[in-house]
């Protein structure tokens, strides 16, 4: 919505008919009108900032991964999807360990990321 001043506003309506004719017609609406101009704003921001951050952690030519309390990936970056050598859809929601069967703790595993990041 136009302002008064001539900026743009973000404007978030509701409203309901509360009384309506035989035939269905409303006779009577009531709503609000809301001005959430600043929470668009900071969505705006948030998403800008999720998207850096992500770039961010891709570019990074080391092996990254974020896993959860059951050591399951829930974020890794893209120099550990060349080294698993398959597409994230594949390792996320696995257990780290399944990637590299074999490797009975992280250190181990991060030992076996290291070794083979590094014969490129």
């Amino acid at each position: 919505m136009r302002a008064k001043d001539g900026s743009w506003r973000w404007i978030l309506g509701r409203g309901s008919a509360v009384s309506r004719d035989a035939l269905g017609k409303a006779i009577l609406t009531v709503g609000t009108h809301v001005d959430i101009t600043d929470r668009k704003k900071m969505e705006d921001k948030i998403i800008k900032a999720k998207e850096e951050w992500e770039d961010t952690f891709d570019a990074i030519t080391e092996i990254l991964f974020i896993h959860d309390k059951d050591h399951k990936i829930i974020r890794a970056n893209r120099a550990y999807e060349q080294i698993a050598g398959m597409p994230f859809s594949e390792f996320i929601g696995k257990p780290y360990n399944s990637i590299f069967p074999g490797q009975t703790g992280l250190m181990n595993y991060a030992q076996r990321l290291w070794i083979l990041a590094n014969l490129r």
